[in-house]
């Protein structure tokens, strides 16, 4: 299994069996994986200790045995505010920290919208109603880490991050940063099946990478989440970076380039 998704080269179809799509993007098993790490180990730089996390978006079509990733001894899981069960991992011999499941679970604690009978004698339509998981990793008996998965609701903004990978964008001209636009609901919820198409712009020493006729911009979002790069130019200063969509909230993010003080081949700048 590969690490990030990326095309082949050799092959006309890509692989997608990474952990982190073609934008750095973490897909459910990243989480597998991070949940292997010992919670008491400290790496200086990376992301480290307890990790609890449900793969689920608890949407119509979500299995009802819910999954949760953790490095913890022991997770608790509410349903809607209402705990379901305190549970240890599932049997495995091959992982220091295996999954663990929580079978049966029903779609918002079993209660669904009845409408009143028709008067003609038809059948009422049944509306199932969104809800909320909440996972906690235990150690100890003490809760150390919480993860949340809400039913997402109709889009109705953007939001924008901007992932500088620990460092600042140098203005070398070829430097660049990935600017992430996620489709999020009126409670701020991810809409994990939103495929609106975004527009990115730039204002100030930065471009997008990439136009229509290679659909880098506009993008079409995949899981909720539309993706830009954005190169630097050679000139030091603030950038400003604005996503829209049709019908959604637009969003806006600023950031800066530093100047390059390393100059790329020694002796010359």
């Amino acid at each position: 299994m590969g690490g990030i998704d990326a095309q082949r080269g050799y092959h006309h179809n890509p692989f997608w069996g990474g952990f982190l799509d073609l934008f750095r993007i973490p897909k459910f098993d990243f989480y597998l994986f991070a949940s292997q790490r010992p919670p008491d180990q400290h790496v200086p730089g990376l992301e480290d200790g307890p990790i609890v996390f449900i793969a689920s978006y608890w949407m119509p079509g979500s299995p009802t045995d819910v999954t949760v990733f953790s490095n913890c001894q022991q997770r608790r899981l509410y349903q809607d505010g209402k705990e379901i069960a305190v549970r240890g991992p599932d049997e495995s011999p091959k992982l220091p920290h295996p999954p663990f499941t929580f079978a049966g679970l029903r779609y918002s604690m079993g209660h669904y919208e009845q409408a009143a009978a028709f008067g003609n004698g038809e059948r009422p339509t049944r509306r199932w109603l969104p809800g909320e998981l909440k996972a906690e990793g235990l150690i100890g008996g003490k809760v150390v880490a919480t993860h949340v998965a809400r039913t997402a609701g109709k889009p109705a903004e953007l939001a924008l991050v901007v992932d500088e990978s620990g460092r600042s964008l140098v203005a070398d001209g070829s430097d660049f940063v990935v600017v992430y636009a996620y489709i999020r609901d009126p409670h701020g919820t991810l809409v994990p099946l939103a495929d609106d198409l975004v527009k990115f712009s730039v204002t100030g020493p930065g471009a997008v990478i990439g136009d229509a006729s290679i659909g880098a911009n506009p993008m079409r979002a995949e899981a909720g989440v539309a993706c830009a790069l954005v190169r630097s130019t050679t000139s030091p200063g603030n950038i400003t970076v604005t996503a829209e969509a049709f019908g959604l909230k637009t969003a806006t993010v600023k950031f800066q380039s530093k100047a390059l003080e390393t100059p790329v081949v020694p002796g010359v700048r």
